[in-house]
């Protein structure tokens, strides 16, 4: 028993860990696009993408997709952007949840809209932090839908 809690606490602490990073990513990846630095964007979204395909989490590597089709799009690299929509899109369907999760998931997005755009666009970490943390006490959603909950209805 001893040794799965253990086991059980380590793979929290990695799926936290590596959600903190990718979402600094996807969040340093957006500002840089606001900001139209496109080459530094392009760094930091591919470097996300990268991280989100090679661990498996896919729906963060859905947003990762979604964020570059933005940035081509802005671009005006318009075949570019489309590609990845549909490669974006077709992921997605392949995770795509069952119509009650994504039922749960609209439920939860909308009883807690603040706190999504609280996590998606705070600067201050520990601010970040304690919304996450507030979210998955009150919000009856596993850790792991976490970044697709974002995906679909944080502030962009």
């Amino acid at each position: 028993l001893g040794r799965a809690i253990v086991s059980s606490a380590r793979q929290a602490s990695h799926w936290n860990a590596l959600h903190g990073a990718l979402a600094a990513l996807a969040r340093t990846g957006r500002v840089h696009t606001q900001a139209g630095l496109a080459r530094e964007a392009l760094y930091y979204l591919n470097q996300g993408l990268e991280m989100a395909r090679s661990s498996g989490a896919g729906a963060w590597t859905v947003r990762f997709l979604t964020l570059l089709a933005q940035l081509r799009a802005a671009q005006g690299m318009s075949s570019e952007s489309t590609n990845l929509v549909a490669e974006a899109e077709e992921l997605a369907d392949a995770l795509s949840l069952s119509a009650d999760d994504d039922a749960l998931l609209a439920k939860v997005a909308t009883l807690h809209k603040p706190m999504l755009e609280l996590i998606t666009n705070a600067r201050d970490p520990p601010l970040r932090a304690m919304a996450l943390m507030l979210l998955l006490r009150v919000a009856p959603v596993a850790p792991h839908v976490l970044p697709l909950l974002l995906a679909r209805y944080g502030a962009a």
